[in-house]
């Protein structure tokens, strides 16, 4: 990375992480960033779009579970692999560590970095976090246009947590972006061949996806 970014990257990093903090921003961000409080409401999500969500909705599941796969279980994974790159709640002197504790009622914990860990891990690019919900959120908008500006307030809270809650540098998140595009064409493309190739057997499948290219014009 050249010295102007990693310089840029690192002064960014402390002003949100460091300079914003504030106990509300502490709750909200790490409400954001928290897997496990979102579960739930994601599982409950899901049953409700394939039980009344149509084929619209069905496929929408179908492309979001690729997305996971191909994002998270793939991309996400091996790069981290070869990249090795340690989170900055691991090695930068000062930075905060954000999180809600497993406990109910979930509280905050914010630990401080005063020394470096000798052992840090490689898990601050790609971020997961953003992977998952920029290539879900883009998905969800093609399919209805209308959550456009919800979805990518969403996106946006999500990047800005994953940096005040020192998960990830900044470059981490914005380097994160692209790859989630290409999960999202991937995931498109892999339903769009298995439509084809299964309609063949359930003609209603083949329909359902002819009417909705139709009603939202989708990638070629």
């Amino acid at each position: 990375m050249p010295e102007w970014l990693q310089s840029w990257d690192a002064s960014l990093f402390t002003t949100i992480n460091q300079t914003w903090a504030h106990p509300a921003l502490d709750y909200f961000f790490a409400i954001i960033s928290s897997q496990r409080l979102w579960m739930p409401i994601i599982i409950l999500g899901a049953l409700l779009l394939a039980w009344r969500g149509g084929f619209r909705g069905r496929i929408f599941l179908v492309m979001a579970a690729l997305a996971v796969g191909i994002g998270d279980g793939i991309i996400n994974q091996t790069i981290r692999a070869v990249v090795q790159k340690p989170r900055p709640h691991e090695v930068e002197l000062g930075a905060r560590r954000v999180e809600l504790r497993k406990e109910y009622p979930p509280e905050i914990r914010v630990r401080i970095r005063k020394t470096i860990e000798q052992n840090p891990g490689g898990s601050s690019f790609p971020s997961g976090h953003v992977i998952n919900n920029t290539a879900i959120a883009v998905l969800a908008t093609l399919l209805w246009p209308r959550l456009l500006l919800p979805l990518a307030a969403w996106v946006i809270l999500v990047c800005i947590s994953r940096v005040y809650t020192g998960s990830h540098y900044p470059v981490d998140v914005l380097g994160t972006l692209p790859l989630a595009l290409l999960v999202v064409l991937f995931s498109y493309r892999i339903t769009a061949l298995l439509c084809r190739v299964l309609g063949n057997k359930f003609p209603r499948l083949c329909e359902g996806w002819v009417a909705l290219k139709n009603e939202h014009p989708l990638p070629q």
